[in-house]
């Protein structure tokens, strides 16, 4: 078990942008366009004035400043199956060493969500504090749902190792486990899930927060 995934500077803003003001001008435009001409453009035009709107307001968001770009890259971090390590600063981190984990991601980048959601830029933050209290901040960007499935099952490992954690995609606010919504399960689906992440000490699991 081992993932690559791409660095950026830990003091990066992760948040999605919601506001794609040149992708707003361009859908106006467009529309104008169509309104002006309507009685003497045909349906077809009108159908491909819609889909490259629609291309354009897409690309629009690729130019905001929160999606990376390769210049903001600082090096890699590797998931294997029992440390975290970290290129740039030639350092890992053991997870029977891990004591407290906040992650707070956009899901995937250039994907999205849910239907009508923001393009995400699949930025992650991800804050450890180990049991002899260090702490750490790495950035990092989840670019294909094979990292995000990945990153599903490390953190079931973690969790099962007793690790206290915290989750939550920012677009929405939403509180996860293992990377899944919490929200639209029954009660005893919860109660099942959490059943299989119980720690291996046999400890309770932690609550998300």
């Amino acid at each position: 078990m081992a993932m690559t995934f791409k660095q950026v500077p830990d003091m990066t803003t992760i948040e999605n942008k919601t506001r794609y003001t040149l992708g707003f001008v361009l859908a106006l435009l467009f529309a104008s366009i169509v309104t002006f001409y309507l009685q003497s453009i045909s349906l077809l035009t009108i159908l491909g004035l819609y889909f490259l709107g629609h291309y354009w307001f897409d690309f629009s968001r690729r130019l905001q400043s929160d999606w990376i770009r390769n210049k903001h890259i600082v090096g890699k971090i590797a998931f294997t199956e029992d440390q975290l390590n970290i290129e740039n600063l030639q350092q890992h981190i053991d997870f029977t060493d891990l004591k407290k984990i906040k992650f707070t991601y956009n899901y995937i980048r250039g994907k999205r969500f849910a239907k009508g959601d923001v393009i995400n830029n699949g930025l992650a933050r991800l804050n450890i504090t180990t049991k002899s209290d260090e702490k750490h901040t790495i950035v990092f960007i989840i670019e294909s749902l094979e990292q995000f499935d990945f990153l599903k099952i490390l953190f079931k490992k973690w969790y099962q190792l007793g690790v206290e954690i915290s989750e939550r995609f920012t677009n929405e606010q939403l509180r996860t486990m293992c990377l899944e919504r919490i929200d639209i399960m029954s009660y005893k689906e919860l109660q099942i899930f959490k059943n299989e992440l119980q720690p291996i000490t046999g400890r309770n699991t932690n609550e998300v927060s």
